[in-house]
């Protein structure tokens, strides 16, 4: 690469320039365009794996991914580069977005590009070279065992809804949900590890993520039907095709209902400053639910909350989450406000969507001053 002078290496289009300068042919497009495929199928389940362990939805890693993916080798220096989300920054982004939120994220993520900006114009990034090859293995190498620990909740199935900041303490909650193993959720995480360590033994050009993520989702498939496919067999031998059926479908809607069910989560957000910009007096807590509250899941549910809110006199229901309220969901939280209610507590729904919203009206839930009321936002309930 022809030498470049200190102003022009920082130079938007540098690269881009270069490439053209020196002649870009098809045969180079071809290659570029084969290129871009391998990472992309690399990138983009990796984008989303690394936006969930930094405790985001996954779309902002294709977001990300997309982004960096056009902009950085555009308008960059390199001609070699693999842009998007990075394991890297995990350990120091999952404690940013539980700590302030998406916004306090956002916010962090421009300070760093601005200060990477700076680091580039005043040419310091050369300093690199005066950091020891053991401390960079020894602190990636930490980061790897902080990712792993992390990634144990969804392989085990635990469905913890918040680990705790520091290592030891995500060690101990880990250790205290071992008996609500998914086997599900583990067997598909074995079947997809397994494909990754031994797939590259075959020594072919397809990427490894591609048939682990295939292979994944295919034990995923199977293992979600696994316990229907027996029943129907075993009733088709056994007795007849029509009882099969007829059991299978009754079978695949109770299975169904249990799975919905188990999405449904409360979680106490009091302390999460993205939620609730100020502290609270210890006798108030605001509790967010999310996921459908129909029956299956209401009294799972409500009861977890009547243990979450012993001993405050302010619940705040925080409920933007919630898109379906059936009449056993209705009755559940019926029955969980009037003890509460009894309790001396004061009840405030919050953010209710459209559904129910119209379930609630049509019942005999209304204001009661100083016992319940409803807002339309969080914050306004939060006043």
């Amino acid at each position: 690469m022809p030498h470049r002078s200190r102003f022009n290496s920082v130079l938007p289009f540098t690269a881009l320039r270069e490439v053209f300068k020196e002649g870009y042919r098809f045969d180079h497009f071809i290659k570029d365009l084969l290129a871009g495929l391998t990472v992309g199928i690399i990138a983009i389940p990796l984008s989303m794996a690394l936006a969930i362990a930094s405790g985001v939805p996954p779309q902002y890693g294709l977001y990300t991914a997309i982004i960096a993916g056009i902009l950085i080798p555009l308008t960059g220096g390199s001609r070699y580069s693999v842009s998007g989300p990075t394991a890297a920054f995990v350990v120091i982004l999952y404690p940013v977005a539980q700590s302030y939120g998406l916004n306090g994220l956002l916010l962090a993520t421009l300070l760093a590009g601005l200060i990477m900006l700076t680091l580039a114009f005043a040419r310091l990034g050369r300093l690199i070279e005066y950091i020891p090859e053991p401390v960079t293995l020894g602190f990636t190498s930490g980061i790897a065992v902080v990712i792993a620990v992390l990634q144990l909740n969804d392989f085990l199935g635990l469905h913890i809804a918040e680990m705790p900041e520091f290592f030891f303490a995500k060690l101990v909650t880990l250790f205290d949900h071992l008996p609500a193993i998914h086997t599900g959720e583990l067997v598909v995480g074995v079947v997809t590890l397994a494909s990754l360590i031994i797939w590259p033994k075959f020594k072919t050009p397809i990427p490894t993520y591609l048939p682990a993520a295939i292979v994944g989702t295919l034990a995923a498939f199977l293992w979600g039907f696994n316990e229907i496919e027996t029943s129907c067999f075993s009733l088709t031998v056994i007795f007849d095709m029509v009882i099969a059926i007829c059991v299978g479908v009754v079978l695949a809607a109770l299975l169904f209902m249990r799975d919905i069910a188990q999405v449904t989560q409360v979680k106490d957000i009091s302390g999460v400053r993205k939620h609730v910009p100020r502290p609270l007096s210890e006798r108030t807590a605001v509790f967010k639910i999310n996921g459908p509250l129909f029956f299956a899941a209401a009294d799972r549910v409500f009861d977890q909350l009547e243990h979450l809110s012993q001993g405050k006199q302010k619940i705040i229901l925080y409920l933007d989450g919630v898109s379906i309220l059936d009449a056993g969901g209705l009755s559940a939280l019926e029955r969980f406000i009037e003890r509460r209610i009894q309790d001396g507590c004061e009840i405030v729904l919050a953010d209710l969507q459209f559904q129910p919203l119209k379930t609630v009206s049509r019942s005999d839930l209304t204001p009661l001053p100083n016992q319940l009321s409803f807002t339309a936002t969080l914050a306004e309930a939060l006043e």
